[in-house]
């Protein structure tokens, strides 16, 4: 019997190692490419409250841009409420009575919008009436 230790390759060994290697090197090529993760902005909420026996049409134009496209609109029935949800900064709001007639006898005067700033994580009530509604206890 001889006393020598048999040879063993090492190559299997190596391979496995490169191919670990590699593997972690991609992933950390990846996880660079990604960059850190921003948090969305939180959004600011009003809740838009009608008071009044009329039909109300309420829009939300961004204030910066000065487009006629609102950022968002809704009409809302008597006694209605809803809950919008905006991306924060600033807005000129139209509110306005629905219908001809009767808008121009309750409703601002065109080009009097309102100018406000929400802030993100706030909610705020935009409520709607006129002199000639009144709420009625317990609605």
């Amino acid at each position: 019997m001889s006393s020598r230790p048999a040879a063993r390759s090492f190559l299997p060994a190596l391979r496995a190692r490169a191919f670990s290697g590699a593997v972690i090197a991609i992933g950390l090529v990846f996880a660079a490419c990604a960059g850190p993760v921003r948090p969305r902005p939180v959004a600011a909420v009003v809740s838009v409250e009608n008071h009044s026996g009329y039909i109300w049409e309420v829009a939300f134009f961004d204030r910066e841009t000065r487009t006629t496209v609102a950022v968002v609109s809704v009409q809302l029935a008597p006694r209605e409420r809803r809950r919008l949800t905006l991306p924060p900064g600033g807005y000129r709001v139209r509110s306005q009575v629905a219908g001809a007639g009767e808008a121009e006898r309750v409703s601002m005067p065109p080009g009097a919008d309102a100018e406000v700033d929400l802030s993100g994580g706030r909610t705020y009530v935009w409520p709607l009436g006129t002199l000639l509604s009144a709420e009625t206890p317990g609605s």
